[in-house]
């Protein structure tokens, strides 16, 4: 967005020196110093967009498709660290099979989930750990893939779960 703003100031200031060459703004530069305003501009627009064409084209979102042989699972959350999926979208005062998925081993049989809802309310979820055998198509470096227990969340929006000693995860619970 700078970038193109530079250029399109560039732009602007090479019209006023075309059709307005005799305005103040133009007699008001110091000889050389016009061209130096254009290099400048020029420059620092031309490597603003390329910085920004570069920044979308390399952005990872948090979120990583892992495909088994029968199916593709959209694993959000913390990508390298912990992550979650669901068979269905989490939808408010539904029951929802949550799945995390790990890059460190959980040597737990059992879990204690801290939920934190955006009103403030909070909620403890003890849940147990199964592990699940996936044939994943490509090599995610996983650890685990953990089945919990069915959770419905009483509330809508960013909903922080906190798994003592494993990390924190936000979901997003939608009506």
């Amino acid at each position: 967005m700078i970038g193109i703003a530079l250029l399109i100031t560039l732009i602007i200031v090479i019209f006023a020196d075309k059709f307005a060459p005799h305005s103040a703004f133009i007699t008001s530069f110091k000889p050389g110093t016009f061209k130096k305003l254009l290099i400048g501009l020029s420059l620092a627009g031309s490597l603003s967009l390329a910085y920004g064409v570069y920044y979308q084209m390399t952005y990872q979102p948090p979120i990583l498709i892992a495909e088994t042989e029968t199916k593709k699972h959209l694993i959000m959350g913390n990508i390298g660290e912990l992550g979650y999926y669901a068979d269905n979208g989490i939808q408010i005062n539904q029951p929802v099979t949550l799945h995390l998925v790990c890059w460190e081993k959980l040597d737990q049989s059992e879990l204690a989930i801290n939920i934190l809802y955006p009103s403030g309310d909070a909620q403890t979820w003890k849940t147990s750990l199964t592990p699940v055998h996936e044939n994943f198509v490509k090599d995610y470096d996983f650890k685990g893939v953990y089945k919990l227990e069915p959770y419905s969340f009483s509330e809508t929006g960013e909903v922080k779960l906190t798994i003592e000693n494993v990390g924190d995860l936000t979901i997003d619970v939608e009506k």
